[in-house]
């Protein structure tokens, strides 16, 4: 059900999202602005990297989504952005290898109640 309601048409409309997701929402941002300095951030599905920039002079970011297209947008955006493609729910992350985490607008796509929870 993902692949085709969700990763499928990600991958279609990468573009066009990325150009309608270019400002973040201000919650977010005060969270990773305040994010002590010398720490690492994972944004899970991170879509276009709109916060991998944010307190970029005090913290290390990694973006992380599902579309090769979101991406491929991210690094449009800069090319010094590290970022991979992986599954939400797969994270080929070790345990406690980043400080913070943040996955906004990510969890309504999981198809159960199960996988959301």
């Amino acid at each position: 059900m993902e692949k085709e309601h969700v990763y499928d048409v990600y991958e279609k409309i990468a573009p066009h999202f990325s150009n309608t997701r270019y400002k973040g929402w201000p919650k977010v941002e005060e969270f990773i602005n305040n994010i002590p300095p010398g720490s690492i951030m994972a944004d899970v599905g991170c879509g276009n990297g709109k916060y991998l920039g944010c307190n970029a002079q005090n913290i290390f970011s990694i973006g992380t989504d599902r579309s090769f297209g979101l991406i491929d947008c991210c690094k449009e955006k800069d090319i010094s952005y590290q970022t991979f493609v992986a599954d939400s729910l797969l994270l080929p992350m070790r345990s406690n290898c980043v400080d913070r985490v943040i996955s906004i607008a990510v969890v309504h796509h999981f198809s159960t109640d199960s996988l959301r929870i």
